[in-house]
């Protein structure tokens, strides 16, 4: 799935909000990053697009609820991990390293 930015370009709308399940292979990603997850209930991608005068913003969070074995008692422990990302606030070497990661998930959307 793609996210249509036409409407923000070219100044039609301020801000696209956006909110993406994530796709069996990108939780597949998940998987083989964090090996020690067992099963994955939900993946997904929410956030928005501004345009603040020409100045783009995106800002995105990712909300990753899954289970895992426990290393103390190896009983099933269900949890969640959540990641911001906003490129207004990062440096460029954070920011490009941070797209990449995201564009590796949404790519598989």
């Amino acid at each position: 799935m793609y996210l249509d930015l036409k409407p923000v370009l070219s100044g039609e709308t301020r801000k696209i909000t956006f909110a993406l399940p994530l796709d069996a292979d990108a939780v597949g990603e998940i998987k083989k990053l964090f090996p020690d997850i067992t099963d994955v209930s939900s993946a997904d991608i929410s956030g928005e697009v501004c345009n603040m005068s020409g100045y783009m913003v995106l800002r995105e969070n990712a909300l990753i609820k899954f289970s895992a074995l426990c290393a103390r008692c190896a009983e099933t422990a269900n949890s969640e991990l959540s990641l911001s990302f906003d490129a207004s606030r990062q440096e460029m070497s954070q920011r490009t390293t941070t797209i990449t990661f995201f564009r590796r998930i949404r790519s598989s959307i």
